[in-house]
């Protein structure tokens, strides 16, 4: 599956055998689910379900989590998240990550919100292939750095999904555009995306291979503002709202309308409404009922009121794609077309300045902007896995940061000169590459790994390795054996698929000159080198000929984190038994409201089938006038009791009701399938006495006996099928059509199938007619010849 999870919705794709790319549809039948999950207790909620809630459960409803993934509780982007949903947060006392509280005693990371979601996005995309689905590609912001990308494997983890790769959504949303498209000449394309929470340009070049019949998408550059967004809109007119209700009742509520999670809430919910209203209208009218202290509020927002609000923004709109263009080197002269995607494009004012600033003639509004990505992540995971062909489009991306190398030495000795940080993947390396950096040092040291210095991003370092074992490997060489003074060590640095940067491997080399002999226990370690040694034979023999070879020490590499911790493996424990309860919850809640809503459902479905005249022939006044009152009775007993009686009851009653039904659509399909299957037992059995009456003929006598048990139970079966037969037609005669029949076709067909084994049996035995002579004479004699045979297919016989 594909998951693009965004700050205010998230969608969900599948691809799987048999079943084309498409859309999952959630509970709720839509095909995006709202980014916040409710919870209480053990009870989860999602979707409009957790919308609805919302409000009246703020204290217990997490949005746009996706705002504090891979995040301090100290950092920018944590406090402007408690500022504007006013959540009760506190620090992790361990990993200083935020962590959202409940109770006094439970308390849920962002990761864990997280888990929650992509275990409901899983269960939805598993009900639709009918099968589980364990694998995804997720979708996220190309500026999310290494912290926040390993927040997304870690809340997947929690729920047992395999993440495929988490990949840049402008990557994705081009793989989409891709899909049916060849381009008989490349081209550059920039994809702008306005989505909830941030803005972002990514500059795509597209080449296509006739010959191959592949199409190639290789991203040349991002842009992006990680904090404009659709949100800052909704904030914005959320704080406009909130003003204006303080200049109505400063002096009639107990507190700022701000400080209560249950308005903050409606206000949001409000200022998203007015927001689209103002997409299409000039003005809109805001009503909110007893938002704070029992007091309505009523206003009206304009446009006019809306662009004045946001008039900061536009530069911050346009920047993105200034961004995206330099770092490529290119000009807008010098791209195709500029293709719209995300919701935020719908307000008018963001629109117009875009269109203005790069021209109508380039922007292209071509594909399904709102689920572009997410089905460009279902197109990549279909390419990484054995099971699925995907068409032949293949994806070259980028690193979401330049990543350098930092020298720290543990010790006292230290680099002569001191090394500068090495810029080992810079802002255009190729995502899912490996590079190498070589210098010479001769003890033990520590490296680190960070994104080089970025206004952008509150933690750069992201790990120290301590690299082992080169002390003592030097000290087991005299000076005068070595051709350097330093050996040579190589590290290896992986940025994989998912954007996180890793020291793989770390050696050490060195030239030395007499090496022990193969034999030794050093031999194992040696390799000869063409270019620091004449002869490799001479360090492969046991002679003691002066000569020189490589010889390579893997060194030990021992990591620790550094910025923000990742989630340890007794959080992740923890986390899963709380789920586990929780699926149990919400297994027992499912089945509750599905029990509620079959009764719901068949009550409705009494009240037309009493009166469908199809079935009143079979269903005497009596029976229709029980159904009817029975689920009257039912309905009034709903009203009164509403959800909250135990799922028995509600299955009880509803077999009540069904139970009758069942009666009647018994007696109806009984009565227009018997005379059919009357006719096919009746011909089974006609066609078994055929059978026994031509096979006591034909067979010989020793035949008969050794056929006898399998005839005998042809013969049982006949003669049970023929009398059973004969007396239910009896008894069924003597009953009105109101009544429940004795003459059933599955007893029928169950006698039909007991003959038609037997038959099958009995006939499938190897037949040797009898011998007799005259009648063989007499045969041969009678029959005519016919000239049209071709008698050399026969065989001839001189005599009988």
């Amino acid at each position: 599956m594909g998951i693009d999870y965004g700050t205010d919705f998230f969608k969900v794709a599948l691809v799987a055998a048999g079943k084309p790319l498409d859309i999952v549809l959630n509970r709720d039948y839509k095909r995006k689910t709202q980014s916040v999950v409710v919870v209480k207790g053990d009870e989860r909620f999602f979707g409009v379900e957790a919308v609805n809630k919302q409000v009246r459960l703020a204290e217990y409803s997490y949005p746009s989590v996706k705002a504090v993934l891979g995040r301090l509780y100290s950092d920018p982007d944590t406090q402007d998240y408690i500022k504007r949903y006013n959540p009760t947060m506190v620090e992790d006392p361990e990993r200083k990550t935020p962590l959202f509280q409940q109770d006094h005693s439970t308390f849920y990371s962002p990761e864990e919100l997280l888990a929650m979601q992509i275990q409901y996005a899983r269960e939805t995309a598993s009900a639709e292939a009918g099968r589980p689905i364990t694998s995804a590609v997720i979708a996220v912001p190309p500026f999310f750095d290494q912290f926040e990308r390993q927040a997304i494997l870690d809340a997947a983890s929690l729920v047992g999904v395999r993440v495929l790769s988490v990949i840049n959504d402008g990557a994705s949303v081009a793989l989409n555009y891709a899909m049916d498209k060849s381009f008989t000449e490349p081209q550059s394309i920039l994809f702008y995306d306005v989505g909830a929470g941030s803005t972002t340009a990514t500059l795509v070049r597209f080449t296509s291979d006739a010959m191959a019949k592949s199409t190639q998408v290789g991203v040349q550059s991002y842009g992006f503002d990680r904090t404009l967004g659709g949100s800052e809109l909704d904030h914005r007119i959320a704080a406009l709202l909130s003003e204006e209700f303080m200049r109505q009742f400063k002096d009639q509520v107990s507190q700022h309308v701000d400080d209560s999670p249950r308005a903050k809430t409606k206000l949001l919910k409000e200022a998203n409404r007015v927001k689209h209203i103002l997409s299409t209208n000039v003005e809109a009218r805001s009503s909110i009922e007893s938002l704070l202290d029992g007091h309505d509020f009523r206003t009206t927002v304009t446009r006019e009121q809306l662009e004045s609000l946001t008039e900061d923004l536009v530069p911050r709109f346009i920047q993105p794609i200034d961004d995206a263009l330099a770092r490529a080197n290119m000009t807008l002269a010098e791209i195709q077309s500029v293709v719209f995607v995300g919701g935020g494009l719908r307000v008018p004012f963001i629109d117009r300045v875009l269109r203005e600033y790069v021209g109508d003639d380039k922007v292209a509004r071509n594909i399904n902007g709102d689920e572009a990505a997410v089905k460009g992540a279902a197109l990549h995971a279909a390419s990484m896995s054995m099971q699925l062909k995907a068409k032949g489009i293949s994806l070259k991306d980028i690193v979401p940061y330049p990543v350098e190398v930092v020298y720290g030495e543990t010790g006292s000795d230290i680099v002569s000169p001191p090394l500068p940080p090495t810029l080992i993947f810079p802002a255009d390396a190729d995502l899912d590459s490996r590079r190498a950096i070589s210098f010479r040092h001769a003890s033990d040291f520590a490296v680190r790994l960070r994104y080089p210095a970025d206004p952008t991003l509150p933690h750069t370092e992201l790990s120290q390795m301590s690299i082992t074992g080169l002390t003592d490997a030097a000290e087991g060489y005299k000076p005068e054996d070595l051709g350097q003074p330093l050996p040579k060590v190589r590290l290896s640095v992986l940025v994989n698929e998912n954007g996180v940067a890793q020291l793989l491997k770390a050696e050490a080399a060195f030239n030395v000159t007499n090496p022990v002999p193969e034999s030794s226990s050093e031999a194992s370690n040696s390799e000869s080198s063409a270019a620091e040694a004449d002869s490799s034979a001479s360090s492969e023999s046991s002679s003691s000929t002066t000569s020189t070879a490589l010889v390579k020490v893997p060194l030990k590499i021992t990591s620790q984190a550094l910025g923000v911790p990742a989630l340890s493996a007794d959080s992740k424990s923890a986390a899963r038994k709380r789920f586990a309860a929780m699926d149990k919850s919400d297994r027992r809640r499912l089945e509750h409201a599905e029990a509620v809503n079959n009764l719901e459902s068949y009550i409705y479905f009494i009240r037309d089938f009493v009166e469908d005249e199809v079935f009143h022939p079979f269903a005497s006044p009596a029976d229709r006038d029980t159904l009817a009152s029975d689920a009257n009775a039912f309905s009034e007993w709903l009203e009164d009791t509403g959800i909250n009686e135990e799922t028995p009851i509600y299955v009880e009653k509803y077999d009540q009701l069904k139970k009758g039904v069942d009666a009647i659509k018994l007696r109806h399909s009984e009565h227009q399938d018997r005379p059919k299957v009357v006719t096919q037992l009746q011909k089974a059995t006609s066609e078994g006495l055929s059978l026994l009456e031509r096979l006591a003929k034909e067979y010989t006598d020793l035949e008969l006996k050794n056929a006898r048990k399998d005839m005998n139970s042809l013969q049982q079966a006949v003669d049970k099928a023929t009398t059973w037969l004969t007396d239910a037609t009896d008894q069924q005669a003597k009953l009105a059509l109101t009544e429940n029949p004795v003459l059933l076709t599955s007893e029928m067909r169950a006698h039909m199938d007991t003959v038609d084994k037997a038959h099958k049996k009995l006939a499938g035995r190897k037949i040797r007619k009898r011998p007799s002579a005259t009648a063989s004479e007499t045969e041969t004699d009678a029959t005519p010849k016919d000239e049209s045979d071709d008698s050399s297919s026969r065989p001839v016989h001189d005599e009988l």
